[in-house]
């Protein structure tokens, strides 16, 4: 015998639409010159002293100018930063600086986000070399930049410089970069620094270096050396407008014996701290019970379980609060759950093997009885006016939910498991 327990399941199948706007080497011919991709304005260049101190090429594979050739060469054979083994290089020696600059055709806005490919040579002691995002009128807001001599990438913001923990990698790194906004309602940033050799991933939230909002890009090698393993290259820059945190695909709430069990799942996770699970008896006021960590930033997502050991007699509503590193946050739709010990219904086997069977009572005469999978799609659905029987012998394993609707509301549910 099995008592009935009110349910509701919410999937959420959030769509975001993130426009991206982008540029790699690839898109060149022989030279890095003119306007490639999509979303930015032509390069312009600076470089000071004659040709042979100071300059900017387009790097190709095999030419002994390339991003998989300098530094100690391309440990891995996998081309480093190149695409279509091409990168975007600049040399500079003899105390003379080589620089590109790049505008975005829209300035970078709260929840847009920024990345670009580096791959640093040898550098000479006390040389720099780097990325910066700037306003419209060059005003540095946050730098990106290795010292030749020192351990570890550097990140310049209003916080000043920062050591992060991004030693020298041949492989180079990609620098993503997330706008968000400060207590005060002024931009600030969330970067991350990751090795491409050795995966090894770096956070820095805080404040701009200045007001204004990023509307250009500045890459730089200050004096790195004469030889070919002291280029500098860049490749792969985006701009995503709009990107949104968590992309959560479903979110459910069952009750398990005298407990509730909510379970939900993200496709991909961008500066993820963590959920925190809000319950209510009313729906209006809530207050958190529990907290699960999330991936941080991740292209794949997880399912994420908690369960509530002291619900209410009746009502339960639940949600989840999303919060970012920088302390942003969103919050989720509601579920809710009806603790009834009222209702009974019988169903058999379970474990599920070739046909699931389910007892017709009069509590459900006229609803819907619905077989969910965990994501929330309806697998099967008849009128609940008999003994029902379900074929289930071609079903996956995994988890599974038998539900009773009727017009409109979920009388009773129950996971089952095959």
């Amino acid at each position: 015998m099995k008592k009935g327990l009110l349910f509701v399941f919410l999937s959420l199948l959030v769509i975001y639409s993130v426009k991206a706007q982008s540029d790699n080497a690839s898109n060149y011919g022989t030279a890095w010159s003119g306007n490639g991709g999509s979303g930015f304005s032509a390069w312009s260049f600076n470089s000071t002293g004659g040709s042979s101190q100071s300059g900017i090429f387009l790097g190709q594979t095999g030419s002994g100018n390339a991003s998989d050739s300098n530094g100690n060469g391309d440990t891995n054979v996998d081309g480093d930063i190149n695409t279509g083994g091409k990168a975007w290089g600049l040399y500079a020696n003899s105390g003379q600086l080589s620089e590109a600059f790049r505008f975005f055709n829209t300035d970078m806005d709260t929840d847009d986000r920024f990345t670009i490919s580096m791959d640093i040579g040898f550098i000479d002691g006390g040389s720099t070399v780097g990325f910066a995002v700037q306003t419209d009128l060059g005003n540095n807001l946050l730098e990106v930049f290795f010292i030749g001599g020192d351990s570890f990438f550097t990140v310049s913001d209003g916080d000043g410089n920062t050591n992060s923990t991004i030693g020298f990698t041949d492989e180079g790194v990609t620098i993503q970069i997330e706008i968000t906004a400060n207590n005060s309602g002024t931009y600030a940033h969330s970067t991350t620094i990751t090795a491409l050799e050795g995966g090894t991933v770096y956070n820095k939230t805080g404040n701009f270096s200045t007001s204004g909002q990023v509307g250009k890009i500045r890459l730089f090698n200050a004096n790195a050396g004469s030889n070919s393993s002291n280029n500098l290259y860049f490749n792969s820059i985006t701009h995503e407008i709009g990107v949104l945190p968590v992309e959560l695909t479903s979110f459910s709430a069952f009750a398990k014996d005298n407990d509730v069990e909510l379970i939900w799942e993200t496709s991909s996770e961008i500066n993820n701290s963590h959920f925190e699970i809000q319950h209510s008896t009313d729906g209006r006021i809530f207050e958190t019970i529990g907290q699960v960590q999330g991936l941080g930033t991740s292209n794949y997502g997880r399912q994420y379980q908690f369960n509530h050991n002291s619900p209410v007699r009746g009502n339960n509503y639940y949600r989840l609060h999303q919060v970012d590193f920088d302390g942003k946050s969103s919050t989720s739709e509601i579920v809710s759950v009806n603790l009834n010990t009222e209702l009974e219904v019988q169903y058999f086997p379970h474990p599920l093997e070739d046909e699931l069977t389910i007892l017709w009572t009069e509590e459900l005469e006229n609803s819907t009885l619905e077989l969910l999978n965990v994501n929330g799609q309806r697998i099967y659905a008849i009128p609940f006016l008999e003994t029902i029987r379900i074929p289930t012998a071609d079903l996956p394993k995994g988890i599974y939910f038998l539900s009773a609707r009727k017009e409109g509301n979920v009388l009773w549910t129950e996971k089952v498991v095959k």
